[in-house]
This record gives C-alpha cells, structure tokens and sequence, in this order.
C-alpha cells in the first residue's frame, strides 16, 4: 500500500528534504500568524493585550499556533537521528503525533504535509509504537504526548468559542 501510494504521488524528494521543508513550514507558521494578528491590530488600532481580550478566539488560535514552534523544535532536534533507522522509525511515531495533533487544533496543511512525509518514511507504524523505541527518547516522547494532549485543550476551546459563544 505505500508503495503504490509514493509510485501515485511521484515525487522523487528524498525524506530528509521532505522532512526539513516539514520543519521549515513548522516553524513559520507563528511568523505568518503573527503577522496577520499584527495586521489586526493596526487595523482596529488596539494593542496586542486589548486585541487578545476583546477576541478569545485569538488568543486560543494564537496559543495553538505557539504549539507549532516546540514542534519545529522537536523536528530540528530529531533531525539529527534521521541516519539510522532506530532514528527513522521514532521519527516517524512523532509525525504521526504531530499529525493528529494539527488535525485537532485545525491546521491541515501541516497535518497533510506531515502525512505526506510520513508516506515517503522507511518506516513502520508497529516499530514506531514499540516500547522500546518510545522509551529511547524519553524528554522528546513526554513532551511529543504533552503536545498532544494541549492541542486537544485548544481543540475543545476553539469548538466552544466558534460554535458555542
């Protein structure tokens, strides 16, 4: 199945490109939100604490977005260990955390880019979730799960503040 999926998409990229364009993008993201909430504020003229105030949906997006740079921390640090293939697989387990993680605070071009460097992986999602290979990295996992579960924080306070405000 994923072989026929990477011979379907035909992208001759190799993972370590794929995967540094992943963090580059990670990582911008709070640059490009940051600059929009900037826009925001000349616009309505109103400083950075009186906008975050007046909007609570800002200021849960713009904490979402915070999220995505210790995730392009996490991929930096992990790039490293990109060589071998114990590397490879933990690698890939924290891409598919960080794809569900952006699927729950609604930043899909993330979590299909992420998906889409998870295809080009030679890698297992069984080897990736092994025990071992999980307690290899201990920080990085604590902090990959903690990620996770404040994505699903943010998630549940952004569906209060669209829908139930």
């Amino acid at each position: 199945m994923k072989n026929r999926m990477q011979r379907l998409l035909l992208v001759q990229v190799s993972f370590k490109k794929l995967y540094g364009f992943l963090t580059v993008f990670t990582l911008m993201t709070p640059c490009l939100y940051g600059s929009y909430l900037f826009l925001t504020m000349v616009r309505d003229g109103k400083d950075f604490k009186e906008l975050l105030v007046s909007h609570p949906l800002y200021s849960v997006m713009f904490t979402a977005v915070l999220l995505n740079v210790i995730w392009g921390y996490l991929l930096f640090r992990l790039n490293g260990k990109l060589d071998d293939q114990d590397g490879r697989n933990y690698s890939y387990g924290i891409l598919g955390l960080l794809t569900i993680a952006q699927l729950l605070v609604g930043n899909i071009a993330i979590a299909i880019m992420a998906a889409f460097v998870m295809i080009h992986a030679d890698a297992q999602l069984k080897d990736a979730l092994s025990i071992r290979n999980i307690l290899h990295e201990r920080l990085f996992s604590a902090i990959a799960a903690g990620l996770v579960l404040f994505s699903l924080l943010c998630s549940f306070a952004l569906i209060r503040l669209t829908f139930f405000a």
